[in-house]
Order: structure tokens, then sequence, then C-alpha cells
């Protein structure tokens, strides 16, 4: 399971299903998600960080259910990084 492309396919769908590699591309792919989606493009974080909240809802819900360890079940710890990155960016200098 592609983690960081699962985080970033949370932000738009709420998947609750074994996806592979494949499968988690074309759907994030897909119009209305990242169409032009490529790894290592510079802009993806200001392109998905308005509905940061709601991915990191439904990334909580599935390591509720799920760890790294349950392959192939879709899990993706990505939101505990960008949780601390967005608290750092947000603490005092």
């Amino acid at each position: 399971m592609p983690n960081f492309e699962l985080w970033l396919l949370l932000h738009f769908e709420d998947i609750q299903a074994p996806l592979n590699r494949v499968e988690v591309m074309r759907l994030l792919k897909k119009p209305g998600n990242l169409p032009t989606y490529d790894k290592g493009m510079n802009n993806t974080f200001a392109i998905t960080r308005g509905n940061l909240e709601v991915a990191t809802r439904r990334a909580e819900r599935l390591a509720e259910r799920y760890t790294a360890y349950d392959d192939p079940e879709p899990y993706t710890g990505i939101f505990d990084l960008v949780k601390l990155l967005t608290t750092l960016n947000k603490a005092p200098t």
C-alpha cells in the first residue's frame, strides 16, 4: 500500500478497503482529485491544504482499525507527521 499517495487520496475520498498502488494512483489522478499528480511535484501541500482536516479524520479512523502491519488493509501514518509539522509551523519563534 503506497502510504503517501493514500494520504493524498484521503483528502478527496474516504477509503475503507485495501487498494494496491495502481488503484491508489488511478483514484488519485481522476478528475476532481489530483489529475496532474506526479511524485515529487512541488505544490501538493498547497493544493490539498483545504482538505487537511477531513484527510486527517479519515486517516485517524483507519489507524483506529489497522496498523502498518495489517497489509493489505488501508493505513497511513502520514497524518502524525503532518500534525507535527503544522504544529511546528504555528509555534512562536
